[in-house]
């Protein structure tokens, strides 16, 4: 069958990159033909800002001599974010660019007989451009390819959607074929605030096995794109949101382990401010994950930080990130019994006594291939 995906724009987020890998290879493996919409939040400026826009980059560009992209379809730096460009071109298939609103003549040629929203924060609306699409609502009422959502989320345990806007959505959720939430509080929400019922099933990055990421990691290897580092003696941070008393905290569990630091992230370089684009190049896609892979220790505020740590075997801390959503890591945790991993502030004594603790990695394995083996039912069901 083919199968339309509607997730995040994917632009230069690991996480949300790996996950629309995941879902396409584990869909793909059922048998299916899935191609992820090309939906992009980007709009059409009004003539002014637009010619505006453009001067500015060229005065960018002639001037100060920076690798600044002229097209206003693109994003300013291009090349910071060549690699995970890359990687989504050799192994996402994509439509061409959408730009909101999605109407159904735009894509009734492709044929889809099943839509999946999700996964990633795609019913968030700080997140989504065009919400409305995300409940699919450019699908006419005679078309028969069913919806589907799969590990969606809200990002939050709150409800951020109006009344009036309550009023739009929870109809169109009641006219999924199935619905299924990425987060505990996810399937609250919608049965508390839509009327549906939803599965809570694993993030699509969790239905893959490690080896699948370990033969993405070899075969750039193969190609001379990765060094191979080895980094065992190291604490790595993946930072999205830095700060004084994360880069405190990181270098106090670092400590703790009697490991050297390690930075995955280079967010604090960002945007570039001189000549010197090589220094903010975003890493491959593979480097990430060998990172975080290898490393002795992680500490990260990211939810696919944790999720490849857990997958990895690597020991780890995650501080939640509560204006992207905290609530992601406490569900998550939760099916591991690694709720204490989660620390909300920065306090080093805090740190000193989750470094040391141990991990039992064959009974979160257990853990993890009965969720896996209940998500790909939900998936294998419904798309049959």
């Amino acid at each position: 069958m083919k199968i339309g995906i509607l997730t995040q724009p994917l632009y230069s987020n690991y996480g949300g990159v790996l996950q629309a890998y995941a879902l396409q290879k584990v869909l793909r493996n059922l048998g299916h033909e899935p191609t992820t919409l090309n939906y992009d939040k980007k709009t059409s400026l009004p003539p002014r800002k637009k010619v505006i826009s453009i001067i500015k980059r060229i005065g960018a560009r002639l001037v100060w001599g920076r690798r600044i992209s002229l097209s206003l379809d693109t994003i300013p730096f291009p090349d910071t974010n060549l690699y995970i460009r890359n990687f989504i071109a050799e192994n996402i298939s994509m439509t061409q660019k959408f730009c909101p609103p999605l109407k159904f003549e735009d894509i009734a040629g492709f044929g889809f007989g099943a839509f999946i929203v999700g996964s990633d924060q795609t019913w968030r609306p700080c997140y989504s451009p065009h919400l409305p699409t995300f409940f699919l609502d450019f699908i006419p009422e005679n078309c028969p390819a069913k919806k589907i959502a799969y590990a969606s989320s809200f990002g939050t345990g709150d409800m951020e959607y109006s009344e009036s806007e309550l009023a739009v959505y929870a109809p169109l959720m009641r006219k999924f074929d199935a619905v299924s939430v990425r987060e505990k509080s996810g399937a609250e929400l919608c049965k508390k605030f839509f009327g549906a019922d939803a599965a809570f099933v694993l993030d699509p990055t969790m239905l893959l096995n490690a080896s699948d990421y370990e033969t993405l990691i070899e075969l750039d290897r193969r190609r001379s794109i990765l060094k191979g580092d080895d980094l065992r003696g190291f604490c790595s941070s993946y930072i999205l949101d830095n700060s004084p008393e994360k880069e405190r905290f990181f270098a106090r569990v670092a400590e703790i382990r009697h490991l050297k630091t390690n930075k995955i992230s280079i967010s604090e370089k960002f945007p570039p401010r001189s000549l010197d684009l090589d220094s903010c190049m975003l890493r491959p896609v593979t480097e990430w994950l060998e990172t975080i892979k290898n490393s002795g220790f992680v500490v990260t505020d990211s939810f696919h930080g944790t999720v490849f740590a857990i997958l990895f075997k690597t020991p780890f801390i995650s501080i939640a990130n509560e204006g992207r959503g905290a609530d992601r890591f406490k569900s998550l945790l939760s099916l591991f019994g690694l709720q204490e991993r989660l620390v909300h502030n920065y306090d080093l004594a805090e740190a000193e006594r989750i470094a040391n603790l141990q991990i039992d990695w064959n009974k979160i394995g257990a853990a993890l291939e009965e969720m896996r083996e209940y998500s790909l039912n939900f998936l294998k069901e419904n798309l049959s």
